[in-house]
């Protein structure tokens, strides 16, 4: 074992026995260590003072001295390992056991037991390894403390000052008197005192504060918010010393919220994962021009919603937007809707109608469904986009669109054109520029936010104090495939929200044929996962998802932690770090 150099201290007024005596130490000690001798009790006092020591042996009496009354000096200089009084009083071998437990031992001093003296100078050795490792840990946790950006203070049970980081008193004046050792009602601070407050209340109740937020007056931003968390501290023997205040500046996290908001409130659309804010940039980016834009999705993914962003978050607003569900109508009847139709056009057709293009005006319109059109209305629609003109239904005379065209669909156009129900001119045109709604089971990081805002929403309109939902209500949303997408979601939130007596929605408030699919769905990834995964699968699913763990579980049919322990039993490396 690699050896704790000492510093030695030999306290004895015989030069020859202090000869000796260091003959003996140098026969037990290993290279490196360091022997010095003072001469009497005077000398002894000038050496403590200006060398420091690991480790003392000193007479027993120094001329008309104790010994002892060098021990409060000792302490002082940092001698924490053991002090061995040399006397000639009775047979005292090198009591190692009273030395362990209190730091002195007693040898005797014509006659000292080398494997007694052994053991003392490895107890030294031990101890100081012990204390330089307490060091060590005590700067390690110091330096942690100190790099860390939340402000940290601790306190006793009597409220006073233990701890405290340089983060808290840039982040509050009030904490720049808080010196070590102060307590804390002593501190003259002239805002509402929530955090004096959390401290006060763990320390009384014992009980944690979470997540507690408050706008602190004192900061160094104005409209500071922080989050205070606190708890009881206990030492090793698990009993209560005092309390740890943990204060989070959330002052930019609470402006970016905001924005957010009214980002979401400009098109109603929620959502924070990354794909979804790549739509945000991209809607910015086409909110003022009059390029016709594609939206693809699954239904229920909210492709109505990024059609209003496009119209309300630009020039196009000044206008109206019409919206046209195109497989909501007749084929007979769908032309004359977009482009309207003349008196006697047809049967029923008793005066002239205007159509929904002209309806758009300088604005906007919405064609959903777009893959349902018959081919003549895909041809009328081509020259819509081609020419910015059309004829209405049974007239002759060309009127000008000038309107923008956005178009949304659930359904492979590509497949379509290749089956020969869609024009490929048309589809080309369309996907100028394409936006594309990822489903909800691909971006299940914006469903706790996405539960947030529809509960919300459903809190108002059933006169309720629902809160939110539970860790299992949570996990099944998390682990659910949602084939209905967000609109799935929130139905399903509606639901809960009309049957949830109290502030925090359960399974028991979930429709029935939510929790038997989500059910089924466990046992089929279960199954799955009991008959083994191998890892070449789990490679290609991960190469197919881009390295996303949770969308390459669903590609595998299995749970997410399944994954991650096949991922840690194959050894396989992350790409994308």
């Amino acid at each position: 074992m690699e050896h704790q150099d000492l510093k030695i201290l030999l306290i004895v007024d015989d030069k020859d026995y202090q000869e000796h005596l260091q003959d003996l130490l140098r026969a037990v000690l290993p290279e490196g260590h360091e022997i010095y001798w003072a001469r009497g009790f005077d000398a002894a006092l000038e050496m403590i003072t200006a060398t420091g020591i690991d480790m003392c042996f000193m007479d027993y009496r120094l001329g008309g001295h104790s010994g002892f009354e060098l021990l409060p000096e000792l302490t002082k200089a940092g001698c924490r390992t053991s002090i061995a009084f040399l006397t000639g009083r009775g047979n005292c071998s090198a009591d190692i056991q009273s030395s362990k437990s209190g730091g002195i031992a007693y040898l005797p001093k014509d006659d000292v037991d080398m494997q007694s003296l052994e053991r003392l100078i490895q107890y030294g050795i031990e101890q100081k390894r012990a204390e330089e490792s307490e060091r060590c840990q005590r700067m390690h946790l110091d330096a942690v403390l100190r790099s860390i950006g939340d402000g940290i203070l601790t306190v006793d049970t009597g409220m006073r000052v233990t701890y405290t980081n340089d983060a808290l008193q840039t982040m509050c004046s009030c904490f720049e008197q808080a010196q070590i050792g102060r307590l804390l009602k002593n501190i003259p601070c002239t805002c509402e005192g929530s955090c004096f407050a959390a401290l006060d209340q763990v320390l009384r109740a014992q009980n944690p504060i979470r997540d507690y937020r408050i706008k602190c007056k004192k900061g160094s931003k104005p409209n500071q918010v922080v989050v205070l968390n606190s708890t009881q501290l206990l030492n090793q023997a698990n009993q209560f010393q005092g309390a740890v205040l943990l204060v989070k500046d959330i002052t930019r996290l609470e402006e970016l919220e905001r924005k957010l908001i009214e980002w979401h409130s400009f098109g109603n659309i929620i959502g924070k994962s990354k794909r979804m804010q790549e739509i945000y940039g991209l809607l910015e980016s086409l909110a003022n021009l009059e390029t016709t834009v594609l939206i693809t999705g699954e239904s229920g993914t909210g492709k109505e919603l990024i059609a209003e962003a496009l119209h309300y978050g630009g020039i196009w607003s000044s206008g109206s937007l019409i919206k046209v569900n195109c497989s909501a109508l007749p084929e007979g009847l769908l032309e004359s809707e977009l482009f309207g139709h003349v008196r006697g056009a047809f049967t029923g057709a008793v005066s002239d109608s205007t159509g929904r293009f002209e309806a758009a005006e300088a604005g906007t319109i919405f064609l959903d469904e777009i893959g349902d059109i018959s081919p003549l209305t895909q041809v009328k629609l081509l020259r819509v986009l081609e020419q910015k003109e059309f004829e209405r239904v049974g007239e002759s005379k060309t009127r000008k669109a000038r309107v923008r065209v956005v178009v949304a669909t659930n359904a492979d156009l590509l497949e379509r054109v290749r089956r020969g129900l869609f024009r490929e001119d048309l589809f080309y045109r369309l996907k100028v520029m394409t936006i594309h709604l990822p489903p909800l089971r691909e971006r299940t990081e914006d469903i706790p936010l996405l539960t947030d805002h529809f509960i919300s929403r459903m809190r108002d309109v059933c006169d309720k104090n629902i809160t939110g939902v539970s860790a299992e209500v949570m996990h099944l949303f998390m682990d659910y495939g949602w084939p209905g997408n967000v609109r799935e979601l929130r139905y399903t939130l509606e639901h809960a929200c009309i049957l949830c007596p109290g502030r925090t929605i359960t399974l028991e408030h979930l429709p029935k044929d939510l929790k038997e699919a989500a059910k089924g769905k466990q046992s089929s990834s279960a199954r799955h996962a009991c008959a083994g995964v191998t890892e070449g699968e789990i490679l290609e699913a991960l190469e197919r998802a881009e390295w996303n763990k949770a969308r390459a579980a669903r590609i595998l049919g299995i749970g997410r932690r399944s994954l991650y322990r096949r991922i840690e039993q194959y050894g396989i490396k992350d790409r994308m770090q």
